[in-house]
């Protein structure tokens, strides 16, 4: 198998003038079972975090701070806690919630989150639960200091790899090619890219976890009714002002605790008669006031540029095929700012795009395909051979940008035609 892109990764490096690390475990008060992936907010820092699969977490508190206030948000249920810290262990925390599925009690007059959450509830009915394959159109490029560069597109075939795990739909998707064309590669430094499976795992509907439709991530954000709402569809907003789910080509981003960077909003269309999630919609912003923790935000191998966070946005939407809801659409676009280490001189402005669009949806496989699925496709170095007649179908349109400015900075000192034909090889 093909080793996977190496992506953006940041560091943390505990800084001991600030204080000290507090490591806590959420334990089911009923049980003892580990309650995973709850959101804690400390109440004395108004910092987030969530906890693994072994309910475990961390905060970094001041030496001097001797009691804690925790708000803890679990599926079902939200509490608060105090606790007197020890910096010397693992801090086990029992919390009276217990264990529950996204299925609740539904009854008429729903608020706007209400509806969410019967929603997420229904995802396992709404959406298809066995594996299936789609082929697609896929496409990414970057805008760098105001630049069109590194296009690449792909006519690949999508296979979703379903599973099913405490009432959640999961996927692994893997990744076959069939045609596929890039432009002249500009390397920026050791700057790494995201790719086709990066933007795959943006889906909500298969990455539930730690995405923005994340049921325990649901108490800290305000919804309410749109406007626009049709007489078919609900139509809701939201709003979170102390974190975002957007990791701008992070891979660590769970577990770096730069979260409340950000903050985002977004909108929902729901359908009112299944309660299919129809379309999503999100966008996310730097928080201005925010300043990155001491030494976390390094461009890691090198640590000679720091990377911050301007903006993001994510789209997906879903059609109907008999009765089941599948991903038709799902473009992802973020902008990161980088500064030279020594000087904290911005020396780019990087927005990446990404573009994906089905064409179908089937459960036969060309057998020329079989083994050529790859879960992390290397789309940046895989050869090919370049045929105009192949791309002569009907090109999906470009989202972010417009194609003759992209084509018009890609053709600047070789034709885009000739890139194709001599990038494959």
């Amino acid at each position: 198998m093909r080793s996977p892109v190496l992506f953006l990764f940041l560091t943390i490096i505990h800084v001991h003038t600030f204080g000290q690390n507090f490591k806590g475990k959420l334990l089911n008060k009923t049980d003892s079972t580990a309650l995973a992936f709850a959101a804690i907010k400390l109440t004395e820092t108004g910092k987030y975090a969530t906890t693994d699969e072994k309910g475990e977490f961390t905060f970094s508190i001041p030496e001097s701070q001797s009691l804690l206030h925790l708000e803890i948000s679990y599926v079902g249920c939200k509490t608060s806690t105090t606790i007197v810290p020890n910096a010397k262990t693992i801090n086990t925390i029992y919390v009276a919630c217990a264990p529950s599925t996204l299925n609740e009690i539904v009854i008429e007059g729903l608020t706007a989150k209400e509806i969410v959450k019967r929603a997420l509830a229904n995802i396992p009915k709404n959406y298809s639960d066995s594996s299936y394959a789609s082929p697609s159109f896929y496409r990414q490029y970057q805008k760098i200091n105001g630049k069109f560069r590194n296009l690449i597109e792909a006519q690949t075939v999508v296979m979703f790899n379903l599973s099913t795990s405490n009432d959640q739909l999961l996927a692994k998707e893997s990744f076959a090619t069939e045609q596929l064309r890039r432009s002249k590669y500009y390397p920026i430094e050791q700057f790494d890219r995201d790719n086709i499976s990066d933007l795959m795992n943006k889906n909500p509907i298969y990455h539930l976890t730690g995405s923005s439709l994340d049921p325990n991530a649901l108490e800290f954000y305000l919804f309410s009714f749109d406007t626009s709402a049709s007489a078919n569809n609900y139509i809701i907003n939201y709003k979170c002002f102390n974190f975002t789910s957007e990791n701008h080509g992070i891979t660590n981003y769970a577990t770096a605790g730069i979260d409340p960077e950000g903050r985002e909003s977004g909108k929902l269309t729901i359908d009112k008669n299944s309660f299919a999630i129809i379309k999503f919609e999100r966008k996310a912003l730097r928080n201005k006031g925010y300043n990155y923790p001491k030494y976390n935000n390094f461009v890691l191998p090198d640590r000679k540029f720091t990377q911050e966070f301007v903006e993001g946005h994510l789209l997906a939407e879903y059609e109907i095929i008999n009765n089941k809801w599948y991903l038709k659409t799902m473009v992802h676009s973020y902008t990161n700012e980088f500064f030279r280490t020594q000087t904290y001189e911005k020396a780019y402005t990087i927005t990446d795009c990404f573009e994906w669009h089905a064409n179908t949806v089937t459960r036969y496989i060309n057998k020329e395909l079989i083994n050529k699925f790859y879960f992390n496709p290397d789309l940046f170095n895989e050869k090919y051979s370049y045929n105009n007649a192949q791309w002569e179908l009907l090109i999906p349109p470009y989202y972010y940008f417009d194609k003759q400015a992209v084509y018009k900075d890609l053709g600047t000192l070789v034709p885009i035609e000739q890139q194709f034909e001599t990038n494959g090889k």
